[in-house]
C-alpha cells in the first residue's frame, strides 16, 4: 500500500518507493534481531510502551510529512517500532495475567491478530480505492490511535489479578 501511495500520485519514483519499502521491512527484521539480542537488558513494559506510542508518532509522521521524509524516515521508524509489539506483548501476558491463563488469552491475542491482518488491510485498501490513496495516512494515524487507547485502557488495573484470570477460562 505504501508503494501504490507514492507511486500513484507521482510524490516519489518507482525506485525510492520500492527504497522506503524495502526499508520498513528492513527496520522490521532489524527490530526484531535487536530484540533477541538485547531484549533481556530491557524492562519489557517500558519497551512495550515505547513501541505502542512510536507506532503513533511514527503514523503521524507518516501522514503529515512531505512524502521523502515520510518514506525515508517515517516509514522505517513505524516498522522498528512495530518490531517488538508481538513479541513482547506476548511476553507481557504471562506476566500479567498469570501461567494458568496465559496460553487461553495469548491464543486470543493471536487470533485477533489474525483477523486483524486479514480484514485491515482489505479494508484500507478498499477506502483507498473509493477516497484516494492518501488516505492510507488517515488510516495509520487512526489504528495507531486505537492501538495507544488500548493499551493506555489495558494498564489499568482491573482489581485484582484473578479478575483478569476468569475472563480467560
Amino acid at each position: 500500500m505504501t508503494y501504490t501511495r507514492f507511486t500513484t500520485d507521482g510524490s516519489l519514483s518507482e525506485g525510492l518507493a520500492g527504497l522506503a519499502v524495502f526499508l520498513y521491512w528492513s527496520a522490521l527484521a532489524a527490530g526484531r534481531i535487536a530484540l533477541a539480542v538485547v531484549g533481556d537488558r530491557l524492562a519489557p513494559a517500558r519497551l512495550f510502551d515505547l513501541s505502542v506510542f512510536a507506532t503513533l508518532g511514527s503514523a503521524l509522521g507518516f501522514w503529515v510529512l512531505p512524502p521523502p521524509f515520510a518514506a525515508l524516515l517515517a516509514l522505517p521508524c513505524l516498522g522498528a517500532a512495530l518490531s517488538v509489539f508481538v513479541p513482547v506483548l506476548l511476553y507481557l501476558t504471562t506476566r500479567r495475567i498469570g501461567s494458568a491463563a496465559a496460553p487461553r488469552a495469548i491464543g486470543y491475542q493471536v487470533a485477533a491478530g489474525m483477523i486483524g491482518g486479514a480484514s485491515l488491510p482489505v479494508a484500507v485498501g478498499l477506502l483507498m480505492q473509493w477516497i484516494d490513496v492518501a488516505a492510507l495516512g488517515p488510516c495509520l494515524v487512526t489504528m495507531a490511535a486505537v492501538l495507544s487507547g488500548l493499551h493506555v485502557a489495558s494498564t489499568r488495573p482491573l482489581g485484582s489479578r484473578r479478575q483478569a484470570r476468569q475472563l480467560f477460562r
